[in-house]
């Protein structure tokens, strides 16, 4: 007979497992129908907007590109170049990690149903290779989402302090 403890250790684990696999089930259910689940769905669309937004303020030209008409004249200040010139350095890192995510977004999503013709076997494995990718490359996805996050923080603080 188990100790208590260690029964308790064990039905902890036992449902952990279930949870894990309700969850893993409904994301694969998801990916089949759909391609994509809901969050990388919605991901892949905003990491395509910030990808179009950072290449506009990148290839802006002038450091007084970036900001309101008073910033715009010819007696901007040293320090609103400087601003500028940071927030320039800001959109190519968010850039680059929003192309990295999209990257991954990419390889986490399969074709919607019937759109390439494979076989339902064929389309089974797939599923399940790309739920599996899913699954081991989660961390990856929120660390990306994590600096693109931080990434966009400091340019919405710098762009406010340009504001001034």
């Amino acid at each position: 007979m188990l100790e208590p403890i260690t029964a308790l250790g064990l039905a902890s684990s036992v449902i952990q497992l279930v949870d894990f696999g309700f969850k893993t089930a409904a994301r694969g259910r998801e990916l089949a129908t759909k391609g994509a689940t809901a969050e990388n769905a919605h991901l892949a669309t905003i990491t395509k907007d910030l990808i179009e937004l950072c290449t506009e303020l990148d290839t802006q030209t002038g450091a007084g590109a970036v900001g309101d008409g008073e910033a715009q004249q010819s007696s901007q200040s040293e320090e609103g170049a400087k601003s500028a010139e940071a927030i320039k350095a800001l959109a190519r890192s968010a850039k680059d990690v929003a192309d990295e995510l999209a990257s991954l977004l990419q390889g986490l999503s399969l074709n919607k149903p019937g759109e390439n013709g494979e076989p339902p076997t064929k389309r089974r494995r797939t599923v399940a290779s790309r739920l599996v990718k899913s699954v081991w490359k989660d961390k990856e996805l929120q660390g990306l989402r994590i600096r693109i996050t931080s990434l966009q923080q400091e340019m919405i603080l710098r762009l406010s302090v340009m504001q001034w």
